[in-house]
């Protein structure tokens, strides 16, 4: 007896900037989805990838993509603020909601985001695509089936360049209240992995500066953590090395 082909999920994407447009490529060649709605408050940015794609109907007002739209998923990928009233306001409305990290800018957010989903019975995912890795899966196995034994130390540096242009050129990179810093943007996803490999964070102390860029936010930082495992952990990261990204790194010393 044959299966019934499922439906491809419907998707809604709010945010046609570089990783909004990366989204919209590869909603576009997965067979299993379907793009249903294109947002941006920049219309002409959303007109050109509903063009590109074949004349998806675009919007230039979330609140009436929400109102009109059949998707199943809101996919969200704005400027960080926003991160956190889209998808409840997308949970409140029923649709599940899959959100570009960082989740939000604080805990407090994060934690109003989880309520709404709960409160509406839907699905919210954070975009955190380096789990799936193969070099992270197989670490993450190592770790948990005790091959490494007692975990003493893990090292991670992100060491990357961000060309002032990245900044200036955008109405809300650099800025406190809109990005929120380095450590959300470029070092989010490492922070990930280690609470993922280790448990959460127990202790923590650092501090961080702005060395190299004309922003309001930091884009240099040093951090030692002790994680609920007993593991000890520092993170060093940065946008201010010269000319190209020179490495992202996770250094696990094991019994």
């Amino acid at each position: 007896m044959k299966s019934t082909p499922q439906a491809p999920i419907k998707f809604a994407l709010v945010g046609c900037g570089n990783i909004g447009r990366r989204h919209i490529a590869v909603l576009d060649v997965e067979p299993d989805a379907e793009l249903v709605a294109i947002c941006d408050q920049d219309i002409e940015r959303a007109r050109s990838a509903s063009q590109l794609y074949g004349g998806i109907p675009f919007y230039d007002d979330y609140e009436a993509m929400l109102e009109e739209t059949k998707a199943d998923i809101i996919d969200i990928a704005t400027p960080h603020r926003l991160h956190a009233p889209m998808a409840i306001k997308a949970a409140e409305k029923k649709f599940h909601v899959l959100v570009e990290k960082p989740m939000a800018l604080s805990v407090r957010d994060c934690l109003s985001m989880n309520e709404a989903a709960y409160k509406n019975e839907i699905k919210l995912w954070v975009v955190k695509q380096n789990r799936f890795n193969v070099p992270v899966r197989l670490a993450k196995e190592a770790i948990e089936t005790g091959r490494l034994g007692k975990v003493f130390l893990v090292k991670c540096d992100v060491l990357w360049n961000r060309y002032e242009g990245y900044y200036s050129e955008s109405p809300w990179r650099g800025l406190k209240e809109e990005e929120g810093g380095a450590l959300f943007t470029q070092a989010s996803h490492f922070v990930d992995l280690l609470v993922w490999w280790f448990g959460d964070i127990e202790q923590v102390s650092g501090f961080m500066e702005t060395q190299n860029h004309q922003i309001e936010i930091e884009d240099s930082g040093i951090a030692t953590m002790k994680f609920e495992s007993g593991t000890m952990g520092s993170m060093v990261w940065t946008t201010c090395v010269y000319n190209k990204n020179y490495e992202g790194s996770i250094t696990i010393i094991g019994e």
